[in-house]
């Protein structure tokens, strides 16, 4: 019974492992795509109305990120505890961000 727990335990955290770090590669590229919008010079109207666009999108999408960082951050304190596997540098470097 204690090989079949352990064995169960190891599956589950290897696949919220993969869960956690896909959720947080996502997260990680919607908010690079935002800073993206928002770094870009505004030489003239068009480019200034392209960044106010951007500044609304970000208010619009604030909600929606604020709610998705939580369950990241729950999933990796589980995985802090249970996984016994090293996570990969920019993982970390990720999750620290968060």
């Amino acid at each position: 019974m204690i090989t079949w727990i352990e064995h169960w335990k190891e599956v589950f955290s290897k696949d919220l492992h993969k869960k956690a770090k896909n959720m947080l590669e996502n997260l990680q590229d919607e908010i690079k795509q935002i800073s993206l919008k928002v770094k870009k010079p505004a030489e003239n109207i068009d480019s200034l109305g392209s960044v106010m666009s951007a500044l609304e999108e970000i208010r619009n999408k604030e909600s929606i990120i604020d709610r998705q960082f939580r369950p990241i951050k729950e999933m990796y304190a589980l995985l802090e505890q249970f996984l016994k596997e090293s996570m990969e540098q920019d993982e970390v470097d990720g999750r620290t961000e968060l």
